[in-house]
């Protein structure tokens, strides 16, 4: 079976964990976490990375230090189009998610911000949540400007944008502060892990607290606070990942252009619209009269895995009752777009093949294998 996403295995992850493990450095006290939070501040552009276990929690961290910090309305601006953790952790963190559409690159509809700018009363400002999905973005500078104009704050969900660029900037580097997810799907991974990343040192002094059960030493605490670090051996196979991470941006940049290079006219592609994409994954949409249960029957059939893009939140259970605006778009959208396997690992004849399979089913008009 070829899977979605297999991710590089770097050359000095098992000599970088062998190194914890006869250091007897395995949780979070050990050389490397501060060498992965470092790297990654670098590579960015940000002054504070603040490392935890997984891209979830650093939503959760960003959120509820951003609350500790500094007063903020309790509703939370976000699109519905987006991955489930976006909108849950917003919710664990205690806002109230209005939800707001998105565009047909998956990207919040700016429109809609200005619109709910427009309707904002409150002196506190409210928070925007914004998934950078697909590596992919909005426009950056006019989302900045937005912000600006009606005292947002903004916390960019960066996990699908690591690697990305627009307007000489990473994608992650715009906002009061972003979150990155490692998980054994993303650009770099370190199995499960993430990050926060801001340039706010008050906020950054709250986020280490945080995640350190607000352990101020001897047992005393700043307060309800949580476990969220991440451990050394996570960091260790981050910081060898690290080492990979031009060859990995390569292989997927080159594997997305191969994939809009061949695959049938009869499916229309997901430019990313950022200055610079790592495409994390490429999107295409299937043509109307064709159900996407026959193309994942197909990829059962064959051996490769078939997937759906996000399904807006605001129509799942739990989540109906959410204040929301028009969401044309994400409903319109719900079931057209799939992806097919691109992580690092795969072959150019695992592409080839499930290319030219993709294409024999679209192009004979078929619904299912």
């Amino acid at each position: 079976m070829v899977h979605m996403y297999d991710p590089i295995v770097a050359d000095n992850q098992l000599k970088y964990v062998t190194d914890c493990i006869n250091h007897n450095q395995l949780t979070f006290h050990g050389h490397y976490i501060k060498e992965f939070e470092q790297k990654l501040s670098s590579l960015i552009g940000m002054k504070h990375c603040i490392t935890v276990f997984n891209g979830s929690v650093a939503i959760n961290a960003a959120l509820m230090s951003i609350k500790a910090t500094q007063e903020v309305h309790t509703q939370i601006i976000v699109p519905s189009m987006t991955y489930i953790a976006t909108v849950s952790q917003a919710v664990l963190s205690g806002f109230t998610p209005l939800f707001v559409d998105c565009d047909k690159n998956f990207q919040i509809d700016l429109n809609q911000l200005e619109e709910v700018g427009k309707r904002h009363k409150s002196l506190l400002p409210k928070t925007v949540l914004v998934p950078e999905l697909y590596a992919d973005a909005p426009n950056m500078k006019e989302l900045t400007r937005l912000c600006h104009k009606h005292n947002f704050i903004l916390v960019e969900d960066a996990a699908e944008a690591f690697g990305c660029k627009t307007l000489g900037k990473s994608l992650g580097s715009f906002g009061l502060a972003s979150t990155f997810s490692f998980f054994a799907n993303k650009i770099i991974t370190t199995g499960e892990g993430g990050c926060v990343m801001t340039n706010d040192d008050k906020l950054a002094s709250y986020l280490r607290l945080y995640r350190n059960q607000g352990n101020l030493g001897y047992y005393r605490h700043i307060g309800p606070c949580s476990n969220l670090r991440m451990t050394n051996i996570q960091a260790a196979i981050g910081v060898a990942q690290l080492e990979y991470l031009r060859e990995i941006i390569t292989r997927k940049v080159l594997t997305a252009k191969a994939y809009r290079a061949t695959i049938s006219p009869r499916v229309e592609q997901v430019i990313p619209k950022v200055e610079f994409s790592s495409e994390w994954m490429p999107v295409f949409r299937l043509p109307d009269e064709v159900k996407f249960a026959g193309l994942h029957a197909l990829g059962d059939a064959y051996g490769f895995e078939v997937r759906p893009c996000f399904y807006p939140v605001h129509l799942m259970e739990g989540f109906r009752d959410y204040p929301k605006l028009s969401l044309t778009n994400s409903e319109a959208m719900a079931d057209r777009y799939f992806i097919l396997p691109c992580g690092p690992s795969l072959e150019d004849w695992q592409r080839e093949f499930i290319t030219k399979k993709v294409n024999w089913f679209l192009e004979e008009g078929r619904s299912e294998a």
